[in-house]
């Protein structure tokens, strides 16, 4: 009996992530900030591995091969000093006044990890990787074998194959894997800051080949993005959200005049390239020195218009050179930009194709895909035989028996009413008002809560979101909260006509009159759009069953959705975290696999 081919997915660096296939399947993934309890952590994934290989049975030795993200450079600098997870904005602005105003402007060589020596964390690598990045950075030269080191550590033993993958080619792999089941070739956009060689790229995934269309290395929009971001006073690489979210507020005259500025600098797609009128020499700087003093939601609005609009002409472009009913994807960073999605999709329609967004495309989502990129897909070989693999996203830690013990031991403690799980009672709990933590099954990859580690509460009233960001969330005052619809009730609540792209909250729809009505607290409250996930009972029955009783109770089949998170910490995994939520928040109770927990002062 022949064994099973076990293949680990990597994110080292900036991005800490991993994925585990047993032949050809996915049976786990995971951020590594879910096990630190750290927000952005980076570095290597080494609890994340711990955890997929204890989860199966396996031991290193049993892992015939690692695939990494990217072939060059991966923010092994980055992690040392743990950028995305300890920065401050003020770090951010001295990063660009002492880093790259004097690289850029001035020619000077400066050493990044001399101008935040006072960051550097000697735990994250072992001693001889440091010493390594202080001495030499790192290097195109010495990225790869600074992670084969750091995999070797982990890992025990040199005798195991590794190899490392292409960032784009990566990207538009996961594209590629959501791909709706019968899809035999698609065209798949992948767009970022940059990651090895571009950041910008069509591919066509075809019957008998994998080809590249188009590669850029010269867009700028996410850079653009992050760094007007930083000029509004928000953290770039995780607050561009608020950013999006703040665009619908600004007057469609203003934000024309900063989509004019914008345009005097990278026009836009012209004749198969990213066309420059004038190149910024930074974004920080040449900006500031264009918007210093324009309101900020007018700043948000431009730069969301600007985007949309470059996206748009790109995607145009390919389009009307193409006759066919295929698939459009788009994958990588800068398809997390929901709105974005929403206008894409208009314009697939108009040529009569649908339009996928990748679920939480970020940089994180490549321990997934490398673990699919065999050799002969990187000769350009068909991918078709690995379309359809993925439907679902709950893929990390599994909630189990032991955790629903401990929370509930906890509450009873603490003088919360406990009885059984029936989704009649969830759902009368919600009508009343109540708001709870939904805590079951495997924790979701990416960025998106999708109703394993939610929060939910009635959509009906805008009053839902004021006690939740009291409660719980914090969030801005203009930021929107999400719906989670039950499948066959969508057409009641939004404007879309392919129901199975809106699995995974990557794209935002118009609503419809009812909708805005019945959704006021899970709506964009200005521009009345939604990011919804529809929900199927088949992938997350308990989710859908609160959803059909709450729908014969109250009329609306659609609930609140929210990712169960304390303001600043990662989202849930276990039940030593969904009990430092319950200690720390207002919530009303929590959903757990076989259990209803409640305050006493909020039993229904």
């Amino acid at each position: 009996m022949r064994s099973p081919t076990n293949i680990l997915g990597l994110c080292i660096g900036e991005f800490a992530s991993a994925a585990l296939l047993i032949d050809g399947r996915l049976v786990g993934a995971s951020y590594e900030e879910r096990f630190h309890r750290k927000k952005c952590y980076s570095g290597f994934p080494y609890k994340s591995i711990d955890f997929l290989l204890r989860t199966h049975g396996l031991s290193p030795q049993d892992i015939h091969c690692v695939r990494v993200m990217n072939e060059t450079a991966c923010g092994l600098e980055y992690a040392l000093i743990q950028r995305l997870h300890s920065f401050e904005v003020s770090d951010f602005i001295r990063e660009a006044y002492d880093y790259f105003y004097p690289v850029l402007f001035k020619q000077e060589k400066v050493r990044y990890l001399d101008v935040f020596k006072d960051k550097i964390d000697q735990t994250i690598f072992p001693k001889e990787v440091t010493h390594i990045l202080l001495r030499e950075g790192e290097t195109a030269d010495n990225s790869q074998r600074l992670r084969r080191h750091l995999i070797h550590d982990a890992l025990g033993t040199e005798a195991i194959h590794i190899e490392f993958i292409e960032h784009h080619l990566s990207h538009a792999v996961y594209g590629a894997l959501f791909a709706p089941t019968g899809v035999k070739s698609a065209q798949i956009y992948t767009a970022d800051s940059f990651g090895d060689y571009s950041n910008a790229n069509v591919f066509n995934f075809g019957l008998n080949k994998t080809t590249t269309l188009h590669s850029s290395a010269v867009q700028n929009l996410g850079r653009l993005f992050r760094n007007l971001t930083l000029l509004l006073g928000m953290k770039p690489y995780q607050h561009e959200y608020k950013v999006m979210g703040l665009a619908p507020y600004a007057s469609a005259s203003h934000a024309t005049k900063i989509k004019a500025v914008l345009e005097s600098y990278m026009s836009g797609f012209q004749n198969g390239e990213w066309v420059f009128r004038k190149k910024p020499t930074d974004h920080y700087f040449t900006f500031r020195d264009h918007f210093e003093g324009v309101r900020f939601d007018t700043i948000a609005g431009g730069l969301q218009l600007y985007f949309e609009e470059q996206l748009l002409g790109w995607f145009r472009a390919f389009l009307d050179n193409v006759s066919s009913q295929e698939p459009v994807i788009f994958s990588g960073g800068l398809s997390m930009n929901v709105k974005a999605n929403m206008r894409l999709t208009t314009l697939a329609e108009e040529f009569g194709r649908p339009f996928y967004a990748a679920p939480s495309g970020d940089d994180y989502s490549h321990c997934i895909s490398v673990a699919y990129v065999d050799e002969s897909l990187r000769r350009g070989d068909s991918f078709q035989s690995k379309f359809a693999q993925l439907d679902r996203l709950d893929l990390g830690y599994r909630f189990s028996a032991s955790d629903e013990s401990n929370v509930c031991e906890w509450a009873r403690s603490n003088g919360w009413s406990i009885q059984r799980r029936d989704n009649t009672k969830v759902a009368k709990a919600l009508s009343e008002g109540r708001i709870l933590a939904l805590c079951y099954g495997h924790a979701e990859f990416g960025a998106r809560a999708l109703g394993f580690r939610s929060i939910i509460a009635d959509p009906r009233t805008a009053d839902t979101i004021r006690r939740i960001n009291i409660a719980i969330k914090k969030r801005d005052f203009w930021m929107p909260f999400a719906p989670a619809i039950l499948q066959g009730h969508e057409d009641k609540y939004l404007h879309i006509t392919t129901p199975n792209a809106y699995r995974f909250m990557a794209c935002a729809a118009q609503t419809t009159p009812l909708g805005r009505q019945m959704l006021q607290a899970a709506i964009h409250p200005y521009d009345g759009t939604a990011r919804p996930q529809i929900v199927d009972i088949a992938t997350n029955p308990i989710f859908a069953g609160i959803l059909e009783r709450f729908g014969e109770q109250t009329g609306t089949y659609a609930l609140l959705n929210t990712s169960l998170n304390l303001h600043g910490y990662p989202i849930v995994n276990d039940g030593g975290d969904l009990i430092h939520v319950l200690q720390k928040s207002d919530l009303d109770g929590a959903v757990l696999p076989d259990h209803l927990l409640l305050r006493r002062e909020a039993k229904p």
